[in-house]
């Protein structure tokens, strides 16, 4: 278990938190609030929640080093395309997420300190998460354009791992 050492005062704007280079400006209450700002806006029944769970699963899916829940978090509630499918709204989501990056795959925190999420992979964990997004873009893409929704399922299958029910 890890255990954040951070320390506030009344005097503070921001909680510091212990870091191997020392104190960092940080606060995870500014990010929940920014979060949760989000949700009440852009997600009525709850849609955006179950996005986020569904690009950490499969992130978790993957065989390499992906970027963290926090940054999916903070993707989707950024570039959310809201549908009365999920499949659909996930595709749109992930097109919106892929379009955003550039050069780079970047996740910037909208909170303090405003760092980078993705700080931690090197070149090419990024190069690979995004040749491996590239792909579950294109695989959503051939998901929705079954014709039968036994073939969609597998595909979503082949990307969400065992944890994705096919009936």
């Amino acid at each position: 278990m890890l255990l954040k050492m951070y320390f506030f005062t009344q005097e503070l704007k921001h909680p510091y938190l212990a870091t191997k280079r020392g104190w960092q400006e940080s606060d995870p209450k500014e990010l929940c609030d920014w979060f949760e700002k989000q949700r009440k806006e852009k997600d009525k029944n709850g849609q955006m929640l179950r996005l986020v769970k569904y690009f950490k699963t499969w992130a978790n899916q993957r065989s390499r080093k992906m970027p963290s829940g926090i940054a999916f978090s903070v993707w989707v509630a950024t570039y959310y395309k809201s549908n009365t499918r999920d499949d659909i709204a996930f595709y749109e989501t992930a097109k919106a997420i892929k379009n955003s990056f550039g050069w780079e795959a970047v996740s910037i925190n909208p909170s303090t300190p405003g760092d980078d999420f993705l700080a931690k992979l090197d070149s090419n964990q990024k190069s690979n998460f995004k040749e491996a997004f590239n792909e579950l873009i294109k695989q959503a893409e051939q998901a929705l354009q079954q014709d039968s929704q036994t073939k969609a399922l597998n595909i979503w299958k082949q990307q969400f791992g065992e944890k994705f029910p096919v009936i």
